[in-house]
C-alpha cells in the first residue's frame, strides 16, 4: 500500500543557480507573498536540497511551481509559463557534484482571466527520474525558467515556491 504526498518548498529555501533570478522580494496587494522574479527573456535558475523522506518508495518525483503574476502585463490567453526541473541524489560518502537525471517540464498555458497579483500553479511535471534515488538521501534539484524556449510569456513572473509530489508507504 502506498500514498501520494506533497512537500511544499518556499522560494526562500532556494539558492542561486548559474544565472540567478532577482533577489527575494515581497509582492504586496492587500496581502503579501515572498517571490523571486524570474525573467521572461533569459533562462534563470535556482537550486534546492530536498531531504528525501525515510518512507519514500519509487525512483521518481513530480514538481509543480507556485507563481504570482507580478507584472502589470499579465499572461494573455494561450501564453505559456514553463519551467524545467532535474535532480540528482546524494547519499553518504557521495560527492556533491553528482550527475542529474533527465529534466522534465512543468508548465501552465494561460487563459484570458489572469491579471496582476493572481496566483498560478503550473501542472505537475511528468515523472522526474532521480539517479540512485533512495530514502534518507539528499536530492539536489535545479529549477530553470525556460524563457528562451517553451515559455512564451515575455514578462517576469514571481515564483513563490514549488511542490514536490512523491509516493511513500
Amino acid at each position: 500500500l502506498s500514498i501520494t504526498d506533497t512537500d511544499p518548498i518556499p522560494i526562500n529555501a532556494f539558492i542561486n543557480g548559474s544565472v540567478a533570478p532577482d533577489a527575494a522580494e515581497i509582492l504586496t496587494s492587500t496581502n503579501s507573498v515572498e517571490v523571486r522574479q524570474f525573467s521572461g527573456t533569459a533562462n534563470q535558475d535556482v537550486k534546492f536540497i530536498w531531504e528525501v523522506p525515510e518512507d519514500l518508495i519509487g525512483s521518481t518525483i513530480q514538481v509543480s511551481v507556485i507563481c504570482w503574476v507580478s507584472n502589470a502585463t499579465a499572461p494573455a490567453n494561450g501564453e505559456i509559463i514553463a519551467f524545467s526541473i532535474s535532480g540528482d541524489s546524494i547519499g553518504n560518502s557521495d560527492n556533491l557534484p553528482a550527475s542529474a537525471g533527465g529534466a522534465q517540464t512543468s508548465s501552465l498555458t494561460a487563459d484570458a482571466t489572469y491579471v496582476q497579483y493572481d496566483r498560478l500553479e503550473t501542472a505537475y511535471s511528468d515523472a522526474i527520474t532521480i539517479p540512485d534515488l533512495l530514502a534518507n538521501e539528499s536530492v539536489n534539484l535545479n529549477l530553470i525558467r525556460l524563457a528562451t524556449t517553451t515559455d512564451t510569456y515575455a514578462q517576469k513572473i514571481g515564483v513563490a515556491g514549488i511542490k514536490i509530489k512523491y509516493s511513500r508507504v
